[in-house]
């Protein structure tokens, strides 16, 4: 078996806080086992889960020191003796939801089991790849967390973000209507590109609730894809149409407010439905998650869809990366490069 490096470069935190916290460090890498792959990065993924966790705010933490990261595209650069699937110089895609825990992956090298990466198409370069996992949550909440039924109009918020835009784009070219809301006119015009059917800037002058009804003709979207929440949850259910659903896949408002309930009974006539989503539903379903990211790579790879790539950063300054992040000043898929 090719010689692996004895150490690599991370990023680690010792407590919890600000993007302050975390720094590069030169750490010892495990030695790959005889089932072993050591992967050398050539991009790295960055998210709010990875924001989340540095924070203390994840619901599933590692524990402390900890390695942010949840995406990892590169090449494998050594296998254990035992290891069949994968070959040395294989181009491969790492993400957390395949390992025993989150996180790991702001690293310029990891040893993962053989069965853990994906390999990766020619034609899905390495900074497309690590978005990928955005689209594997998309297709689920796509597929499988709303009906099915089509034609339907969806409503997107944070329509040009990591998850957002996997969205929008697997939505318009399943032949959804697409309403996608965006945080300023700067992200307007990328919106429209990504498959946008209709744009509402949340910070211009008319409400949402206004918005999308001028968009459906006063009917309402039949789906609303939520990664807020926060006080103001219960207004999302005015944007719904009858039997239409509201899916809460995130918390980045905080967490959903007590009278989520009595604004349902209110709007009873309309049959609202709720759904909370999380990845985490799948951790025990690792047929479903892979099936999911094989449909996501025959797709990117053959379909034409096209992850939107935003800032790239160097590992060593990954809490710049964080901090943008939390700024809300990103659009697309941040990325580390080793």
């Amino acid at each position: 078996m090719p010689l692996a490096p004895d150490t690599c470069r991370l990023v680690q935190f010792d407590s919890f806080g600000g993007p302050e916290v975390m720094g590069i460090m030169t750490a010892p890498l495990r030695p790959p086992g005889p089932k072993d792959v050591v992967v050398e990065a050539r991009s790295i993924g960055v998210g709010m889960p990875d924001v989340l966790l540095r924070r203390g705010e994840y619901p599933h933490p590692p524990p402390l020191p900890a390695v942010p990261g949840s995406e990892l595209a590169g090449v494998v650069v050594a296998a254990g003796d035992r290891v069949s699937r994968l070959s040395v110089g294989a181009r491969v895609l790492v993400s957390a939801r395949d390992l025993p825990q989150r996180g790991g992956c702001y690293a310029d090298h990891v040893t993962v089991g053989e069965d853990v990466p994906y390999p990766l198409p020619s034609q899905i370069g390495f900074d497309d790849a690590v978005a990928l996992p955005n689209y594997q949550v998309a297709t689920l909440m796509l597929d499988q967390a709303v009906p099915s039924n089509r034609p339907r109009t969806i409503l997107v918020m944070g329509a040009t973000g990591g998850v957002g835009s996997a969205l929008v784009q697997l939505a318009a070219h399943a032949g959804d209507r697409v309403v996608g809301m965006v945080g300023g006119d700067d992200r307007v015009d990328v919106a429209r590109q990504l498959g946008c059917a209709a744009i509402i800037d949340r910070l211009g002058p008319v409400s949402p609730a206004v918005a999308v009804s001028d968009a459906t003709e006063g009917r309402g979207v039949d789906v609303v894809f939520d990664p807020v929440a926060g006080a103001d949850t219960w207004s999302r259910l005015e944007l719904l149409a009858p039997l239409g659903t509201l899916v809460l896949y995130g918390f980045l408002g905080g967490v959903v407010p007590a009278g989520m309930k009595d604004a349902m009974t209110q709007r009873s006539a309309l049959s609202p439905a709720v759904r909370m989503f999380t990845m985490h539903s799948f951790d025990n379903d690792p047929v479903s998650r892979r099936e999911a990211m094989a449909t996501v790579l025959k797709r990117v790879g053959n379909d034409g869809l096209k992850p939107l790539i935003g800032r790239r950063f160097l590992l060593c300054d990954a809490a710049a990366a964080h901090a943008m992040l939390e700024e809300g000043k990103v659009i697309g898929k941040v990325i580390l490069t080793p």
